[in-house]
C-alpha cells in the first residue's frame, strides 16, 4: 500500500513538472530598441516616449505585466518611468510600443553643468528597460548603449 501511495506521488509530481516545463519560453523574447522621442504635450519637466519591440518568438503568447525604465545621458539619469499599460505580445508575433518617461529635474540641472564643460562633439547614452511577463518567465532585460554625435544634431 506504501509503496504504491510513493508511486502516485511520484507520477503527480513528474506531471506537474511536465506542465511547468511547457509554460516556460523554450526561446527568450527578444526587445529592440526602436526609438527615443521628445513629448511635445509635456508640461513643466520634459517627457519623452521610448519606443520598443518586442518579438516573440514562443508558442504562447506574452501578457506583460509592466515595465520599469530609464535614460541616462553621461552617467546621469535624466529620464525614468514604470508603466502596467502594456500589450500583449502574440505567440510567434511582435508588438510595438511607447513607455512614458518623464525627467529628472535635477538630474538634466546636473547634465546641462557638464554639457557646458564638455571638451567633445559626443554624448554618452544608455537605455535600460526591465519586462515583467509575469509569474512564470523571468523578467526581460534590455540595456542599450551608445553615443550621440553632438555635431550631427541640427536646430
Amino acid at each position: 500500500m506504501r509503496q504504491a501511495l510513493q508511486k502516485t506521488i511520484m507520477l503527480l509530481l513528474c506531471y506537474g513538472l511536465i506542465a511547468c516545463s511547457s509554460v516556460v519560453p523554450s526561446e527568450p523574447p527578444k526587445v529592440n530598441l526602436i526609438s527615443v522621442v521628445p513629448n511635445s504635450n509635456s508640461g513643466l519637466a520634459p517627457s519623452f516616449d521610448i519606443n520598443l519591440r518586442v518579438v516573440n518568438p514562443n508558442k504562447q503568447a506574452l501578457n506583460l505585466a509592466g515595465a520599469v525604465y530609464s535614460l541616462s545621458l553621461n552617467g546621469h539619469e535624466v529620464v525614468n518611468g514604470a508603466t502596467s499599460e502594456l500589450p500583449s505580445v502574440p505567440a510567434y508575433g511582435e508588438a510595438t510600443f511607447s513607455l512614458p518617461a518623464q525627467a529628472n529635474l535635477m538630474a538634466s540641472m546636473q547634465l546641462l553643468g557638464s554639457l557646458l564643460q564638455l571638451k567633445k562633439p559626443e554624448l554618452d547614452y544608455q537605455v535600460d528597460v526591465k519586462l515583467d511577463v509575469g509569474s512564470f518567465w523571468p523578467a526581460i532585460r534590455l540595456s542599450e548603449k551608445g553615443q550621440l554625435k553632438l555635431d550631427n544634431v541640427k536646430d
